[in-house]
């Protein structure tokens, strides 16, 4: 499975926005140009990812000084995971959207796809950006 280049860049800025705010504490913010610089993510493409980011509650983005945008943790944002960061992108994480709902094949397989689409979803869900950024500590 490969994830959309967004989706990518939006893992990206949350793990950056987790980094800066355990090193800093929650209120301080993150720069729009300090993510921008870290991640390597084009201006363009940072700016509709965290547009994304925004709609799904994931980030806060308010206004600094200096006209300088500032990126904040949104609703639970230490326990999102790349399941809901990834959904905030995509939409949605079903891999087997390929076959038809009536086709022959997802009625013969539906149960292995289920079983399969549950653990993919259960595997993403467990990783959450407190334990990505935990992770980093640990390994260290």
């Amino acid at each position: 499975m490969q994830l959309k280049r967004e989706t990518d860049y939006a893992i990206r800025v949350m793990i950056c926005i987790a980094e800066a705010l355990k090193d800093r504490g929650e209120e301080a913010g993150v720069s729009a140009s300090e993510i921008i610089g870290r991640t390597q993510i084009p201006r363009v493409s940072f700016y509709r990812i965290c547009s994304y980011l925004e709609e799904s509650q994931l980030i806060v983005k308010k206004g600094g000084k200096n006209r300088e945008v500032l990126f904040y943790p949104g609703d639970l944002f230490w326990e999102q995971s790349l399941l809901s960061v990834a959904e905030a992108v995509e939409g949605n994480m079903r891999i087997f959207v390929l076959f038809g709902r009536n086709t022959s094949l997802l009625k013969k397989y539906a149960p292995v796809v289920r079983t399969v689409q549950n653990e993919i979803d259960a595997a993403l869900s467990a990783v959450t950006m407190e334990s990505i950024v935990n992770q980093k500590e640990h390994a260290q």
